[in-house]
C-alpha cells in the first residue's frame, strides 16, 4: 500500500490523526526513555518510571484546545503526578496505609473529572501514579529515581506535544454553530424586509430561498452534533455552553419550521412594526454571535449592549401589542355587533400568532448569545478558575467578575453529584474500590511483581465505561490475548533483548492505534503486551518469570471484575435510561409549577403560587446528570444496541422541555411589579372579573397537568417499567385554537381595560408554550418505543 494510500485509510478511521499522532510519540519516547535509563545513567527505576510515565502521559492523556492551553495543562499534569508518585512511595512499605490511600486518592482523582475537563482528561495518568510506586514497596532512598525518570517523561511529553507533529486546533461543532448563527440571522433580516415591504415583489421568493438555505446549515449542525460516535462536545465549561447554544440553534430551526412567516399570517398580526423592530434587533444579536463563535474571542461589551436591545425591543413589543390589540377590542359597538363574540376572540388569539413567534424568537436568541458570552468568557478565566471549573462572568457583569467563585462552582456540582443515582459517583466508587482492593491483594499476597497486579486491573478500568458490559468483555479478551502473546515472546525471546527492543515500538503503537483502527481489545493486546515486553527488557528472566506475571496480571483482572460487578451489574446505558427518565419527569414538573405560577398571578382572589424554586433546580441538576451519563454511553467502545441517533434525539428532547418551561418563566417574570399592580387593581375595581381568569387558569393548569403527566408516564416507560402513553396527535385540538372555555375566557378579558389584556396576550403566550411542550410527544414517541425497556 502507497503512503497515501496508508494516509487515507488512517484519516478515514482516525479523524485528524490524532491517535496515529500519539502512538507515533508514544513509539518513539517510550523505548528511548527506558534505553536512556537502562544504558547510558545504568538505573532500570528510573528507566522503567520514565518509559511508563510516557505512555501514560502520550497515550492516556489528551488535552484539545488552543496550543498554549494544551501546554499548560501538560506541564500541570506532568507536575501533579509527580506529586502523587512522592505520595505514593512514601506509603509503600505499609499495607493499610496503602490500601487506605489507593482509595482515597483514586476516588478524589476520579470524582474530580466531573469539576473540569483538564481533570477528567488527566485521571488515568494520575491514578497510574500514585497506584504504582504504592504498590511496589520501596525504600523512600529510591524516591529520587523514580522521581527524576517521572518528570523527565513529562518534560519529553511537553516537547514532543509542541514539535512533533502538533495537532491543529480544530473545533467543528463551533465552526457550525457560527454558520448557522450567520444563516438565521439572514432569515430575520429577510423576515423583517418582507414586513417592511409588505410582502410586495420579490421579498417572499427571497425569503423562502434564505429559509431553504438556513434549513440545510441547521440539518449540517445537527448532523455534527448527532451522528458522530462521539459527542463533539467536551466537558470544559466552553464546550458545555456550545452545546447548549447548539441546543438553541437547533429549537431556533424547529421554531422556523413549524410557525413560516406568510402574508397571511402576518396582516393579521396585532402590531407588525413593532414584531418588526424585535425581528432586526434579533438579527443584529444572531450575527454578532456568529462572529463570536467563527473567530472563538472577540468583545463582549457589545454582546451585552446587543443583549440589552433584544431586552428593551421585547418589552416594546408587548406594550405596544397590548395597546393595538386595546383599539381592536373596543371597535366602534356597530362594527362588534357584525361579529360574534367568539369570533372576536379567536381574531384576538390568530392575530398575536406573529408576536408570540417573534417573543419565541427572541427568547432563543437571547439563549444562544447567553451561552456565546458564556463560552467566549470562560477562554478568558484565569488558570485556577479553569483548572477548578469556576463559572466565568454573566452578561452585564463587569469584565473579569466571575458568577461564583471557583470553589463555589466546585461545591455546586459535587452537591449534584454526590447522589445515589449519578453516574460519576459510581464509576468513582468502582474505580478506588477495585484499585484499593488491587494494592492490598498485591501487599497480602506472595506476588512477585506487585505493580503487574495492578496493571491488570487498569487492562480492564481504562474502558470509559463500567466493566461489566461488552467493552469489559473485550477488555478482559485483549488482555488475555495480550497475556498470551507476550508471555509467548518473552519464553521466545528469553534474554535475547534486541528483538524485544524491536518488538516493542510497534507494541506501543498498538495500544493507541489498536482501538481506532481494528477495536478495543486489540489495543488491549498492544497494552499488556507492552508491559511484558518491558518488564522482560528491565529484568530478563525468561519464559518462567513470563508464567509468573500471567498469574500476577490474571489476578488483577479478576479483583476488577469482582468490583465492577459489585458496583455497577448493568452498564453505562441503563444509567442513560434512568437519566432520561429523570430529565423527562423533572421536565413535567417544571412545566406545570411554571405554568401555575403564571396563571396564578391573573387572579387576584385566587391564592397566589410561589415562584418555583426546587423544580427549575431539579431540571437544571437532571439535565447535567443526563449529559454526563450521554456522554459515558456513547464513549463505549463497543457495539451500541441502540440507534445512536433515536437516543440523541431523546436526549434533545429533554433539553427543548426544559427550554419550554425555562420561555414561559420567562414571561411571566419580566415585569413581575407589572403584575403584582394589575392583581391589586382588580382586588378594587374587577371582581366581577376574577371568575373569567379563573375560567382561563384552569383550562391552562388542566393541559399543563396532563402534558406534564404524559412525560412522567413516559419516563416510567424508559425505565423499563410500564407502557408508553399514546402522544397527542399534531392534529389534535389546541388550547389556543380549539379550547372552547379557554376562548370564551379571553373574549371576556379581551373586553377590559389594557392591563387585563395584557394578562389575555400572556395567557395565550403560555398556552402556545404548552401546546408546544404536547407537539413535542409525538417527535419523541417513535425513538422512545424503540428504546424503552431495552437499556443494557
Amino acid at each position: 500500500m502507497s503512503t497515501g494510500k496508508l494516509t487515507s485509510a488512517l484519516a478515514r478511521r482516525d479523524p485528524g490523526l490524532q491517535a496515529t499522532r500519539r502512538a507515533a510519540r508514544a513509539a518513539i519516547f517510550a523505548p528511548l526513555l527506558l534505553w536512556f535509563g537502562k544504558g547510558p545513567l545504568d538505573d532500570p527505576t528510573l528507566g522503567t518510571f520514565a518509559a511508563l510515565a510516557s505512555l501514560g502521559m502520550l497515550v492516556f492523556a489528551n488535552f484539545t484546545g488552543p496550543m498554549r492551553e494544551r501546554l499548560r495543562a501538560q506541564v500541570l499534569l506532568a507536575l501533579t503526578s509527580a506529586g502523587l508518585l512522592c505520595l505514593g512511595t512514601l506509603t509503600s512499605n505499609t499495607t493499610w496505609l496503602a490500601t487506605t490511600a489507593a482509595a482515597l486518592v483514586v476516588f478524589v482523582v476520579l470524582f474530580a473529572g466531573v469539576f473540569s475537563s483538564l481533570l477528567a482528561s488527566a485521571t488515568t495518568v494520575l491514578v497510574i501514579s500514585f497506584v504504582l510506586p504504592a504498590t511496589i514497596a520501596a525504600p523512600p532512598g529510591t524516591l529520587s529515581d523514580r522521581l527524576l525518570g517521572w518528570l523527565l517523561a513529562g518534560a519529553i511529553s511537553v516537547l514532543a506535544i509542541r514539535f512533533l507533529w502538533p495537532a491543529p486546533t480544530a473545533e467543528p461543532l463551533r465552526i457550525r454553530a457560527g454558520q448557522a448563527c450567520h444563516r438565521f440571522a439572514a432569515q430575520l433580516d429577510a423576515e423583517a424586509g418582507c414586513f417592511t415591504a409588505g410582502f410586495a415583489g420579490d421579498s417572499l421568493g427571497d425569503l423562502q430561498a434564505i429559509r431553504l438555505e438556513s434549513a440545510t446549515s441547521a440539518m449540517e449542525l445537527r448532523n455534527a452534533f448527532y451522528a458522530t460516535p462521539y459527542r463533539p462536545g467536551g466537558l470544559s465549561t466552553s464546550s458545555r455552553a456550545l452545546v447548549r447554544a447548539t441546543d438553541a440553534l437547533i429549537w431556533l430551526d424547529r421554531v422556523f419550521a413549524r410557525v413560516p412567516l406568510d402574508e397571511t399570517t402576518t396582516t393579521k398580526a396585532a402590531n407588525s412594526g413593532a414584531v418588526c423592530a424585535l425581528t432586526i434587533v434579533a438579527a443584529e444579536l444572531l450575527e454578532h454571535c456568529a462572529d463570536l463563535l467563527l473567530a472563538g474571542e472577540g468583545d463582549l461589551a457589545h454582546l451585552d449592549e446587543d443583549l440589552e436591545r433584544l431586552h428593551n425591543a421585547r418589552q416594546r413589543m408587548e406594550a405596544a401589542l397590548t395597546t393595538a390589540t386595546a383599539t381592536e377590542a373596543t371597535t366602534p359597538a356597530d362594527d362588534t355587533a357584525r361579529r360574534s363574540a367568539d369570533d372576536t376572540a379567536l381574531n384576538l388569539v390568530s392575530s398575536l400568532q406573529p408576536s408570540f413567534r417573534a417573543q419565541e424568537i427572541s427568547f432563543v436568541v437571547a439563549h444562544v448569545a447567553a451561552n456565546v458570552h458564556l463560552g467566549v468568557a470562560a477562554r478568558e478565566r484565569g488558570w485556577w478558575s479553569h483548572l477548578l471549573g469556576g463559572e466565568p462572568r454573566q452578561p452585564g457583569q463587569a469584565g473579569g467578575a466571575a458568577h461564583g467563585s471557583a470553589l463555589s462552582s466546585v461545591a455546586q456540582r459535587a452537591r449534584a453529584h454526590l447522589t445515589p443515582g449519578s453516574v460519576w459517583l459510581h464509576n468513582s466508587l468502582r474505580g478506588a474500590i477495585a484499585l484499593a482492593l488491587a494494592v492490598m491483594v498485591a501487599k497480602l499476597s506472595n506476588v512477585q511483581h506487585g505493580f503487574w497486579l495492578v496493571f491488570g486491573t487498569l487492562a480492564v478500568l481504562r474502558t470509559d465505561a463500567f466493566s461489566t458490559g461488552q467493552d469489559a468483555l473485550k477488555g478482559l479478551s485483549g488482555t488475555v490475548v495480550g497475556i498470551a502473546l507476550g508471555g509467548g515472546l518473552v519464553a521466545l525471546l528469553g534474554s535475547e533483548s534486541t528483538l524485544a527492543w524491536l518488538v516493542l515500538v510497534p507494541a506501543v503503537a498498538l495500544i493507541a492505534l489498536g482501538p481506532v483502527l481494528f477495536n478495543f481489545a486489540i489495543g488491549q493486546v498492544g497494552f499488556t503486551t507492552t508491559l511484558l515486553l518491558l518488564n522482560n527488557i528491565v529484568t530478563p528472566a525468561g519464559w518462567s518469570a513470563g508464567l509468573v506475571r500471567i498469574e500476577d496480571v490474571a489476578i488483577g483482572c479478576a479483583v476488577a471484575l469482582v468490583a465492577g460487578t459489585m458496583f455497577w451489574p448493568r452498564g453505562a446505558g441503563r444509567a442513560l435510561g434512568h437519566a432520561l427518565a429523570a430529565g423527562y419527569e423533572s421536565g413535567g414538573r417544571y412545566l406545570q409549577a411554571t405554568v401555575a405560577y403564571g396563571v396564578g398571578r391573573c387572579d387576584a382572589h385566587a391564592p397566589q403560587t410561589p415562584r418555583p424554586q426546587d423544580e427549575p433546580l431539579a431540571a437544571s441538576v437532571a439535565g447535567r446528570r443526563l449529559d454526563d451519563a450521554f456522554r459515558n454511553y456513547v464513549a463505549e467502545r463497543g457495539t451500541k444496541r441502540l440507534p445512536l441517533a433515536d437516543v440523541a434525539a431523546l436526549v434533545g428532547g429533554v433539553s427543548l422541555l426544559r427550554l419550554t418551561a425555562d420561555a414561559m418563566m420567562d414571561v411571566w417574570e419580566r415585569d413581575e411589579d407589572e403584575h403584582d399592580s394589575d392583581s391589586d387593581s382588580g382586588n378594587n375595581n374587577r371582581d366581577d372579573n376574577s371568575g373569567d381568569r379563573a375560567t382561563a387558569s384552569e383550562q391552562l393548569n388542566g393541559t399543563a397537568r396532563e402534558v406534564g403527566d404524559w412525560y412522567a408516564q413516559a419516563a416510567t416507560a424508559l425505565n423499563g417499567e410500564g407502557q408508553l402513553p399514546a402522544p397527542a396527535s399534531p392534529e389534535a385540538d389546541t388550547v389556543t385554537r380549539d379550547g372552547a372555555r379557554f376562548i370564551e375566557a379571553i373574549r371576556d378579558l379581551a373586553d377590559h381595560d389594557g392591563a387585563a389584556l395584557a394578562t389575555a396576550v400572556k395567557m395565550i403566550w403560555t398556552a402556545d408554550h404548552v401546546d408546544a411542550a404536547r407537539r413535542l410527544q409525538s417527535e419523541i414517541a417513535t425513538p422512545s418505543q424503540k428504546v424503552a425497556g431495552r437499556w443494557r
